[in-house]
């Protein structure tokens, strides 16, 4: 008698401090697991790179020859998420790519637009289409901007926000102030048109095309 009174004695005060080791080790737990998440959301910063792609006002080429002044296309930016492992290989990947795409569409597009130059620019010239592309691409420009930011910032806002600015590097800085985002804009590619028949067609210059 006297030692089942015993056991069940240790098993309340087994029990009590089990219940008191969790009230005190839950909290904890559940401490634990806040400060990190947020830890890993709102402090830790991780890196990632936009490809900035500029189109430069360009001449809409059917307008060149006819007696109403020129017509233009407006600017435009496209921007896309790259994942890379650092600066280094970020820029080295973009500069190839574009210097690889700048020779392959002087190789496979001089041709047509030459054709399209020789047949008076007219918008009938069966060359047009392939001439407005070679025109469009062989004057494009590559940017990389880097930036480091939480993983609670909201990255597609950002995108957005840039395909709005464009390259003008004094409004992306004010952007870039304003959201507190530590970021480095880097050229990686800007063409010569001296070497094309961009230079040749309209005087050498591309802010007169």
């Amino acid at each position: 008698m006297i030692a089942n009174r015993y056991n069940s004695s240790n098993v309340t005060i087994i029990m009590k401090q089990k219940k008191m080791f969790l009230c005190i080790a839950l909290p904890i737990a559940i401490l634990c697991v806040v400060a990190f998440g947020y830890k890993y959301y709102c402090c830790d910063m991780v890196t990632e790179y936009f490809q900035v792609t500029y189109y430069p006002q360009i001449v809409k080429l059917y307008s060149v020859n006819w007696g109403y002044g020129r017509e233009y296309y407006d600017p435009e930016v496209k921007v896309s998420i790259k994942k890379y492992e650092n600066d280094s290989i970020a820029f080295s990947t973009e500069y190839d790519k574009a210097s690889e795409y700048y020779e392959s569409i002087k190789e496979f597009g001089e041709d047509d637009f030459l054709k399209f130059v020789n047949d008076d620019m007219s918008p009938n010239s069966k060359h047009y289409s392939e001439a407005m592309f070679y025109n469009k691409e062989i004057q494009k420009e590559i940017f990389l901007i880097k930036f480091e930011h939480t993983r609670m910032f909201d990255v597609k806002t950002l995108l957005a926000d840039i395909k709005k600015i464009g390259i003008d590097s004094s409004k992306l800085e004010e952007y870039m102030k304003k959201n507190k985002i530590i970021y480095e804009f880097t050229p990686v590619w800007t063409p010569d048109l001296e070497d094309t028949p961009i230079a040749l067609t309209f005087g050498g210059r591309r802010n007169r095309l």
